[in-house]
């Protein structure tokens, strides 16, 4: 497996990425565990990955509280019902942040109807994306840290233009992948657990890790252990390195229910290893373990699970020849983890791609062989 995992990634360093790291484990056995680029053992922004530990925090703190994944936002965020039907308005495509204009704008939506579990399986209506770091907030600052409390005036400035927001689309109607619906998901699971977003997402499944956890550097990794990930040409103007990569998690003060973890390969096969096993440490139990990790809701390509997307049935996001029960998540620096229960698989491939821009095709062609070559290996 070792020399099939180097004839694809010796090659790619420095035009795909400049750093990667893959695990496998297979049974709870590492049968791979490499990097490659030019930091070892590195420690990566893991982009929307971070919403699977956003996603273990919430049920946790539901479970904690008996309560229900069916009970509305509002029970939990008073907030989000505030200010009472809302409209449906025009999308803003997160890629292209181009509006999306739908026959149904003007549509008045309750919010008081939408619920957690529409919010873990991006049918809540709320839009794709929204551009907080631009028309809210300013950049972070590119030497010092920010202050605790500056960061936390920062989250709550965001996270107000978010309970008046617009919705998408009528809620269950339809399948929207959502960052705004996680960065709430987020603020939901840190009342419910009674502690910070950094705490209540960073420590889901009581993974004790020297590696995970928002601002890195803040937390003793030295920045050469760090993968770079993008120059910001347009709002910070620096190469993003050591700090968050997505604006809008930045321009919240670096933690977000949506984006804002670093880890290691390590610390997301064990994160991994804890769902495929349904492991009493996440808190959950393990019947709402399985639902989260099964098709619930999709059309086309898209299919989720709450917080976890399952296999796409028309491109190899995960390979073609993992099971349908393959699930797992993508982080748009590059990253990735996959887990297929029928062969008892962990494969976390986790690059800075973006580093070289927004075109992914090299990578995805590159993770599409690399996950056949390991379910061929075993």
């Amino acid at each position: 497996m070792e020399k099939r995992a180097n004839g694809l990634m010796e090659p790619a360093v420095g035009e795909v990425f400049t750093s990667a790291a893959v695990l496998v484990s297979v049974g709870g056995v590492v049968t791979l565990d490499g990097w490659w680029g030019d930091v070892r053992d590195p420690v990566f922004d893991l982009a929307s990955i971070t919403k699977l530990f956003t996603t273990s925090a919430l049920l946790r703190g539901l479970a904690v509280h008996g309560l229900d994944i069916d009970i509305p936002v509002v029970d939990v965020i008073d907030e989000f019902g505030r200010s009472g039907p809302r409209p449906i308005g025009a999308r803003i495509d997160p890629i292209t942040r181009e509006e999306v204009s739908t026959q149904l704008q003007g549509t008045l939506v309750d919010p008081t109807s939408v619920t957690i579990r529409q919010i873990l399986t991006h049918t809540s209506g709320l839009p794709p994306w929204l551009d907080l770091h631009t028309s809210c907030l300013p950049p972070p600052p590119a030497t010092s840290p920010e202050t605790s409390t500056t960061r936390r005036s920062r989250y709550e400035q965001g996270l107000a233009t978010l309970w008046d927001l617009p919705f998408a689309f009528v809620p269950g109607t339809d399948v929207a992948y959502s960052d705004i619906g996680m960065i709430i998901a987020g603020d939901a699971a840190s009342r419910l657990l009674g502690t910070s977003i950094e705490d209540a997402a960073g420590s889901a499944g009581d993974l004790v890790s020297s590696t995970l956890g928002f601002h890195p550097t803040e937390h003793g990794i030295p920045l050469t252990r760090i993968a770079p990930t993008e120059a910001d040409t347009t709002w910070r103007h620096r190469l993003v390195h050591g700090e968050v990569h997505d604006e809008n998690a930045a321009a919240l003060g670096g933690v977000a229910g949506h984006a804002g973890l670093f880890g290691t390969a390590a610390d997301l096969a064990r994160f991994g290893e804890m769902w495929l096993r349904g492991d009493a440490r996440l808190g959950i139990g393990e019947p709402l373990v399985v639902e989260a990790r099964r098709h619930a809701v999709g059309h086309g390509d898209d299919r989720r699970g709450m917080g976890w997307r399952m296999k796409p049935t028309l491109t190899p996001l995960a390979g073609r020849l993992t099971s349908p029960e393959t699930f797992g998540h993508t982080g748009f620096t590059g990253c990735s983890v996959w887990i297929d229960p029928s062969t008892d698989l962990v494969v976390v491939f986790l690059t800075n791609a973006v580093h070289f821009g927004r075109d992914f095709t090299r990578l995805g062609e590159l993770r599409q062989e690399l996950m056949d070559r390991i379910v061929l290996s075993i």
